[in-house]
């Protein structure tokens, strides 16, 4: 099955991924169902059959303006959770090693992406995690290897 969306409203009507915004798709009794390759996290690394795909959650959320203001991807304020929900759900994928569909976006700096829009590029397996310094940040990220 080739998907290929110019938006990733196309990915969700076709049930590749569902979520419009979340990256990570999924729950921790069933494990990740999908995820979005992005690379708004500085630390994802995209190798074509390897990715290092960072977790979700520690980012600021809201502005400090008055009133308060939604931040669609704020800067890392504190540690990523393992209790996160998308977190959860990798880690599952990881333990039963049940495959995780990968969507790549064309923002994603890598020589695998598309040119335009979103595609799926097939099932991964979830092959570890660890709890990693953020790049030129003070907190601490889950980094997913698949």
């Amino acid at each position: 099955m080739i998907c290929t969306c110019l938006y990733s409203q196309g990915c969700s009507s076709a049930g590749v991924h569902r979520p419009l915004m979340a990256g990570i798709h999924g729950t921790k009794k069933s494990g990740a169902f999908s995820i979005v390759v992005s690379c708004h996290y500085k630390d994802d690394k995209d190798f074509g059959d390897t990715i290092y795909y960072t977790g979700t959650g520690g980012r600021k959320r809201w502005s400090d303006s008055c009133p308060p203001k939604r931040i669609r991807l704020g800067p890392q304020i504190f540690d990523q959770q393992w209790s996160d929900r998308g977190n959860e759900a990798l880690v599952t994928s990881r333990d039963t090693g049940n495959p995780v569909r990968v969507v790549r976006s064309h923002k994603v700096l890598s020589d695998f992406a598309p040119a335009d829009g979103y595609r799926y590029d097939g099932l991964y397996t979830v092959e570890s995690v660890t709890l990693f310094p953020i790049s030129m940040e003070d907190a601490l990220a889950l980094i997913f290897n698949l």
